[in-house]
């Protein structure tokens, strides 16, 4: 018998789920796998500016060196400059052709973290990376305009001795 056969063919196509005959396939539907999304979307304290990924975490380190940058006003929260050069260093030498890893805190919150920052052929001390990094810093738009002109007046001062862990 065929599936068109009037008045006595039964039709499986489509399978009916309640009524199946043995040797009938019936497909049946798993739920939608759901997906992992590897890049976590932005998780805030406030609304405007996302938390910045820990770059010392993931390669499991600290700042090798840690400048403290003066406050503008006696309500300003400590803003501190932190650089580790990869694979560890020791601060005062110069590296060449080295990835550094840095962060920016205010207060106790991350505002920039990251390992993009390498010296090339010219060997660069801890000193003169952040000095470099502030300066990239100072004229970032998307950071806080107190924090840039804080970064502003320590660039424009002496240099200053790093606060070594």
């Amino acid at each position: 018998m065929d599936y068109t056969s009037p008045g006595g063919g039964r039709s499986v196509c489509p399978p009916d789920p309640d009524n199946v005959a043995a040797g009938v396939h019936v497909p049946r539907r798993r739920a939608a796998a759901t997906r992992h999304d590897p890049t976590p979307g932005p998780v805030t304290d406030e609304a405007t500016e996302p938390a910045a990924r820990d770059w010392f975490a993931t390669y499991r380190t600290t700042p090798e060196a840690v400048w403290t940058i003066a406050a503008t006003a006696d309500t300003d929260v400590p803003l501190r400059l932190g650089i580790s050069a990869l694979g560890g260093g020791t601060v005062g030498r110069a590296y060449a052709n080295n990835g550094w890893i840095y962060g920016l805190w205010h207060g106790e919150r991350l505002r920039r973290c990251g390992a993009d920052l390498r010296s090339n052929g010219i060997g660069q001390t801890h000193q003169q990376m952040a000095v470099l990094l502030a300066d990239h810093l100072a004229t970032d738009e998307a950071l806080d305009a107190g924090i840039r002109a804080r970064l502003t007046a320590w660039l424009a001062g002496p240099p200053a001795s790093p606060d070594l862990p």
